[in-house]
């Protein structure tokens, strides 16, 4: 081998074992990289199936939410009497009253949880229309309350021009006509005294004057108060004294409309299938595309992902190093065993770009081991680089010191 031939590939193995060299300081680079490339990973996963869950979820109250809006937008509301003539429909506008409060009641529920355009706009409607039904309710009520008193009154001046022995009471439920046991007693004592002048001092109201007429014991008329009472109560009870009032009528003030809701989309359907495309499409594609998941979901509320920072790319520079290195490999007139594990170790670290940190530490450490033997095996056998080859007779003695050629 000539004096040129020996220098240029000196010259090429001191740049094969710098490149080898270079190409180890990258792995422990790599590896970093590796171990935070599953990590995200894991975050992507992990966001994948959160999103597609939150996505459901999302569309299933959107579906919820058009539903509502139409249920309240349909919302029947009870006729609503603007003049009130008589007690009956005055019982009726206070139910009606009732059932209205109850409705709003029930929207205001659910319209907490609604999306739509105008629904703040829809509550103060609802909250204008309560206090109005609430001023309209007190004043049917007093109108109400005006319509029995003067009914009642009516009532108990009639039944006194029968007998004068009704009166007022105030109980827990109001006023009511009651028996005035005295008055009754007088009345009897009276009768007694005039017998031959009073033939029935309660016109009818009771019948104890019959019973009185056929009685044998003599008993004193007032000994009958108790049945007498007993009779007046009955007929009291029997007959429902309703005579027309002469209350006015009057009128209530005029309830205001609720509008009608304008459903918001909670989730645009274009973004729910790009958003659903990035949580079950390949990995790196997730990865790519992080800028704008993150600006869909801070728009429409949504999950963004938050992934560890790679280590500068260092995977993709190892392999430009490793691919240098390919290119110039040293092999000479026959494959030794240092150089084909070094060329298959130097192939599988070419591959290292889309595996896993177990896969890429096994490359990696493959690649050491078999370049860590290359290097030896250049020290200790290639004479140029200070090798001994003595003892070695392959070749006819002349060992494997010289006869490798390019």
């Amino acid at each position: 081998m000539s004096s040129h031939s020996v220098l240029e590939m000196k010259h090429k193995i001191e740049n094969e074992i710098e490149l080898i060299n270079k190409a180890k300081q990258l792995i422990e680079a790599v590896l970093a990289e590796k171990v935070i490339l599953k990590k995200n990973n894991g975050l992507v996963q992990s966001w994948r199936m959160r999103t597609k869950s939150l996505i459901k979820k999302r569309q299933e109250q959107q579906s919820d939410n058009e539903i509502t809006i139409e249920r309240l937008n349909n919302m029947k509301w009870p006729p609503m009497a603007y003049k009130v003539k008589t007690k009956r429909g005055a019982e009726i506008l206070l139910e009606r009253y009732q059932a209205a409060l109850d409705q709003i009641q029930q929207a205001e529920l659910a319209l907490e949880n609604l999306s739509a355009v105008n629904r703040s706009e829809i509550v103060g409607q609802l909250e204008i229309r309560w206090k109005l039904i609430i001023k309209n309710q007190q004043a049917v009520q007093e109108y109400l309350g005006q319509i029995s008193s003067s009914d009642i009154q009516s009532d108990l001046n009639r039944l006194n021009e029968l007998a004068p022995v009704f009166e007022l009471s105030q109980e827990e439920s109001g006023l009511h006509i009651s028996v005035n046991v005295s008055n009754v007693r007088t009345i009897l004592k009276r009768f007694e005294s005039n017998e031959n002048d009073i033939s029935n001092p309660f016109n009818g109201l009771s019948n104890w004057i019959d019973e009185y007429a056929t009685d044998e014991s003599f008993l004193p008329a007032d000994e009958w108060t108790d049945q007498v009472v007993n009779d007046l109560q009955n007929y009291l009870d029997k007959h429902n004294f309703s005579l027309h009032s002469e209350i006015e009528p009057f009128k209530t003030k005029w309830l205001s409309r609720v509008g009608k809701l304008r459903g918001k989309e909670i989730l645009p359907n274009s973004v729910a299938s790009e958003m659903l495309m990035y949580a079950t499409d390949e990995y790196d594609n997730t990865i790519a595309n992080v800028g704008q998941i993150n600006d869909l979901a801070n728009e429409y509320d949504l999950l963004p992902i938050e992934l560890k920072k790679e280590s500068n790319d260092a995977t993709k520079r190892l392999i430009n190093v490793v691919i240098e290195l390919s290119n110039i490999t040293i092999y000479f007139g026959r494959q030794t065993q240092q150089t084909a594990r070094f060329k298959m170790a130097t192939n599988q670290l070419l591959q290292i770009e889309n595996k896993g940190l177990l896969a890429s530490t096994n490359a990696c450490d493959q690649f050491v081991s078999a370049s860590n033997i290359l290097t030896k095996w250049f020290d200790e056998k290639w004479y140029q680089f200070g090798g001994n080859p003595e003892g070695d007779t392959a070749y006819g003695g002349k060992g494997n010191a010289y006869v490798f050629k390019l």
